[in-house]
Order: C-alpha cells, then structure tokens, then sequence
C-alpha cells in the first residue's frame, strides 16, 4: 500500500523516531498497521482526546489497547481548553496541531493518514473560504511542523483503497459520531457536495487533483523564478526595500508580492487587490491596505507586511504592572540599574489624544518625538504613554521596531537607583 518513496522516508537515517497519529479512525488505524510493518526504528502512537463527544475516552482507550497490540509506544494527550470562537473544527485542529509541535522533536516524523478523498474536500473548503495560495492548493505532502517534520504517506490512496485494505486484514477501528454531523463544513462537503458533484461529473476528483498537481509546479516555477528578487530586495523577513521595488515593472512587483506571502505562509489576494498595490507603490502614493488579517504599509523607503492589530479606546488607561496587557499585546515592566522610570506606585498607561508635548532637555511635541525615534506612523496612537497624574513621564520603548523608552527630564532613575523599563510587544510582525 505504501509507495517506496514513502517507506523510505520512514526510514531515513536522518529521521531518529516515527510518530502516528492515531485517532481510532480507519485511515489512522490503516497507516499505524502499515507503518509497524516496514518501520526500522521506533515506532510511537500519539493520540489527542479532544473530549468533543461521548466516545472520546472511549476513543483513547482503543487506541492505547491498538498500541499494545502492535507493541509500539502510546502516548494520549487530552486538548483542554479549546477556545471554540472560530468553530469547533477549526478549534480541534488548531489545538491537535499544537500538541503535535509540542510533542515532537528535532530530528522526529509525524505521519497523519489524510487521502485523496481528504485532499479534495480540503481544495473544496479552501475554494469556498476564499483567498488561499497561488493556484489551486491542497495539503502538501510533506511540511515542517515545530522542530519536527510531517508526513501524508497515504496521500495517494482512496477512502475505498484505505477500506478495503482494513476489511481484507480484518482491522478494527472506532468510528467518531461527528463525522457524520453534516453541520460541520468538511462534513457537509464530504457528504453532501462531493457526491453530488461526483454524480453530475464522474471525472471531477481526478481532474482537481491533477490540477493541483500542475498549479504545484507552477508554483514551483514561479517561487525560484521570484526567488532571487525576493532575497535581494528582503530587508527583514516582513520589509522590502520599496525604492528598489519601484523600478519593476507591474506584473513582476505582483509575482513578488506572492512568492513573498507564500515564503511567509499567508494567504494570497485575487489579482485586483494586487494591480491596486503594485499601482499605489508604482506611483508613491501612500501604502495602507488590508486582505484579512494581513496590512500592507509603506514608511519611510519601506514596504512592510504586518498582522492587523485590534483597535484601541484613546480613552482606555491602566495601572502600571509587571505585565499589562493592552488590545494587540502586552507592555512588560522590568528592573534596571541606573536608568529607566523612577520606581514610585500609580503610574498610569494612556494612549494619545492629541497635542501631548514631552520635556526631554527642552519641551518638544510628542508628534516630533515619534519622528525622531522613527515610530512607525500607524503605530504611534498604540504606544503607552506613562502618566504621574496630570504629568506625562514616559514613552514607553517598542522593542519590535528598535524604538527605546524614553524618561522626561526629572523622572529618570539616577546612577545607582533602581528604575523601571517598559517595553510594548507587539503581535503585529512576521518575523
């Protein structure tokens, strides 16, 4: 059933142990029988309890019992606390996938028993979701995942091969009850829309996964062909150099602007939100537009790509803490010798409203302030301003963009005392 790349893949002298993931389902009971059967080297069963029904225990215990069957190490973690905002298939997957990272080590493999059928139902979803990679994309065959790698050995086998094969070997699995709850999305187009699509057009899996082979290779193609463009113009991992930019043409700054999204894994806008970019840079207006959840901003010769930050109430203020967390992230407090805030209780954090001036050596507007400390302008409504009562103190530092805490005069900590340091962490970069 394995193809020979597959086993050896497994196999590898590079790969020091061999992790599968085992729900109790058909497809993962099928590859753990596989598996035990060519792995030369440690074999490790991992299972995550989700605990979403009433055979979820049931499930692990299966699972366990499967392991010793086939005398390999079992391990089960239980997914606590998923946070269910964004769906529960999506929470699941989200927290399933977290375990693995964090189950996993360097030189590991984790084998996960998607098919073909799997593969085409997640085209479909991604198709419906909007947005997505470049061309029609599925699940690669292999990816990183934390310190480790992944692994989709039974890519190229059907639902029905996978069943066969189980029912000849007369293998024993648990079927899950919410896979049949059609409420789900994945549920609703394995049971719904796939049948009918297959019924109207008998050929349509095997045309869209041959589609998703070629739209591979183009991407491929246009990645290395981008490439090199790419590495030369990259400042930072989120920053391009935008005066060099500038001289491209068009559909060159388009193709960069992608092979850049997919080096950094995010989702890839339809071709006018592109034109719309590329036209905005091309004629130095100013860059400031969103897809989802990703910005694209210009300042001062740079184009960056940042995560879309929750707004903020200007009005909002909080008691100075070692940890105070404001919408976007966190501002840390922290001791230090001889510099920093002088160390005295009610400090507060606000943001600003507007005509602030600081006294640093001479009175200055904070607007002035930002500008010579190089804040990025989208960021200067955000950062903390640290207030003694009516008195503005601090600046806090922004250590994400190389921006330190700046003290008003008679406010900083003098050689030998203790002060405060404030630093705001932001989530909003991709580095």
């Amino acid at each position: 059933m394995l193809d020979k790349i597959s086993i050896e893949k497994i196999n590898h002298p590079k790969i020091k142990k061999v992790f599968v993931a085992l729900s109790g389902g058909v497809d993962s009971v099928v590859l753990l029988d596989l598996v035990s059967a060519c792995a030369r080297k440690p074999v490790c069963a991992l299972n995550v309890n989700h605990g979403l029904h009433e055979k979820s225990d049931m499930a692990s215990s299966f699972c366990k019992a499967l392991a010793g069957h086939y005398s390999v190490e079992y391990v089960s973690v239980d997914a606590e606390g998923i946070n269910r905002s964004s769906g529960i298939e999506e929470a699941a997957r989200k927290a399933r996938y977290e375990i693995f990272e964090e189950s996993l080590a360097f030189g590991d493999l984790l084998l996960v028993g998607h098919h073909s059928d799997d593969q085409l139902e997640t085209v479909l979803f991604k198709l419906f979701r909007g947005g997505g990679e470049f061309g029609l994309s599925g699940m690669p065959m292999e990816r990183p995942i934390g310190r480790a790698t992944l692994y989709r050995p039974m890519l190229g086998l059907t639902k029905k091969e996978i069943l066969e094969y189980a029912k000849k070997k007369g293998l024993k699995w648990v079927e899950d009850p919410t896979n049949l709850d059609t409420k789900f999305d994945r549920n609703y187009i394995r049971h719904q829309l796939v049948p009918m699509i297959l019924k109207r057009f008998p050929n349509a899996e095997t045309s869209i996964l041959t589609k998703i082979e070629n739209d591979s290779y183009g991407r491929s193609n246009l990645l290395e062909t981008a490439k090199g463009d790419l590495e030369e113009l990259l400042i930072e991992r989120d920053c391009l150099d935008l005066d060099r930019v500038k001289k491209l043409k068009t559909e060159i700054i388009c193709n960069l602007v992608i092979v850049w999204l997919v080096s950094l894994r995010l989702p890839i806008p339809r071709k006018p939100f592109l034109l719309e970019l590329t036209k905005r840079i091309l004629s130095g207006r100013k860059v400031d537009m969103v897809f989802k959840w990703i910005t694209f901003r210009d300042y001062k010769g740079r184009l960056y790509i940042g995560k879309k930050l929750p707004g903020i109430l200007r009005q909002e203020q909080f008691a100075l803490r070692d940890r105070v967390y404001i919408p976007g992230g966190f501002v840390n407090q922290n001791l230090v010798r001889g510099k920093g805030l002088k160390v005295k209780d009610g400090y507060q954090l606000k943001f600003r409203s507007g005509g602030e001036t600081f006294r640093s050596r001479h009175r200055k507007d904070l607007s002035k302030l930002f500008q010579e400390l190089n804040v990025p302008s989208w960021l200067r409504s955000r950062l903390p301003l640290v207030y003694s009562g009516k008195d503005f103190v601090a600046l806090s530092g922004l250590s994400g963009w190389n921006v330190p805490m700046v003290v008003a005069d008679d406010w900083r900590a003098e050689k030998g005392e203790t002060g405060f340091y404030l630093d705001l962490v932001l989530e909003d970069r991709f580095l």
